[in-house]
């Protein structure tokens, strides 16, 4: 069964934290941490997945039932590795949107009394 992750890192908050209360580092060492959780689940369950498709591809008695696991088992690769991409651009967005607001409301802070 293909793994499809694709949830955004975007508005999760720390269990016992608010969303206001945090900094900026902060934030960005929440970020982080999540992103390690979401890639030592999907490590455990690729592990998982090539420890069934071995047990399969030993009780296959034909070449062809092998080639068919086989088949199975690239979609399956394919389409997790299509997910992590997924999920490394959305971080990467999330990242530059973060960064490109923050330097935003700086300037705004600096042009006050430029006016």
């Amino acid at each position: 069964m293909p793994v499809r992750h694709s949830e955004s890192l975007s508005g999760k908050v720390r269990p016992g934290a608010s969303a206001a209360g945090t900094s900026p580092g902060d934030d960005v060492t929440q970020r982080i941490d999540e992103a390690v959780r979401g890639w030592v689940e999907q490590m455990e369950r690729m592990r998982k997945g090539e420890r069934d498709i071995g047990q399969r591809l030993m009780a296959c008695a034909t070449p062809a039932e092998a080639v068919a696991v086989s088949g199975e088992w690239m979609a399956h690769r394919i389409d997790s590795l299509m997910a992590l991409q997924h999920r490394l651009i959305e971080m990467w967005l999330d990242q530059a949107t973060i960064s490109l607001t923050g330097k935003t409301a700086r300037r705004e802070d600096g042009d006050d009394g430029n006016a």
